[in-house]
């Protein structure tokens, strides 16, 4: 089960799976890294959007959409292409983190708004 929390000092979290993430600012910014190894387009999106990774990553394990609550909603994998198009007529409005996984286990992540 995912779940959002806050600590004693009221810094946000995420758990999912094993995994917990810290939300580090609560307007879901995302840092240069992210924004440098794929793009995401349009956003806000409607009925698709496209993934395009940046020539500065080869090799994409993984990329896997949560919810705001940090919820698996979806996962990819196999990409064989620097282009992915994902439809998204069974996502609610709202906001979802967009996270890929590199082969070298490193991850970036990004928001998505749908309308």
């Amino acid at each position: 089960m995912d779940t959002l929390g806050e600590d004693n000092n009221g810094e946000l979290y995420i758990a999912g799976g094993s995994t917990i993430y810290k939300i580090e600012d609560a307007n879901l910014s995302v840092n240069n890294k992210s924004a440098s190894t794929f793009k995401l387009f349009p956003n806000p999106a409607k009925n698709k959007v496209t993934l395009e990774l940046t020539n500065t990553v080869s090799n994409v394990n993984s990329v896997s959409i949560f919810n705001i609550f940090g919820q698996l909603v979806e996962t990819k994998t196999n990409f064989k292409a620097r282009r992915v198009t994902i439809p998204l007529k069974n996502y609610k409005s709202g906001v979802y983190l967009i996270e890929i996984q590199l082969n070298n286990n490193s991850k970036a992540v990004q928001q998505l708004f749908i309308n």
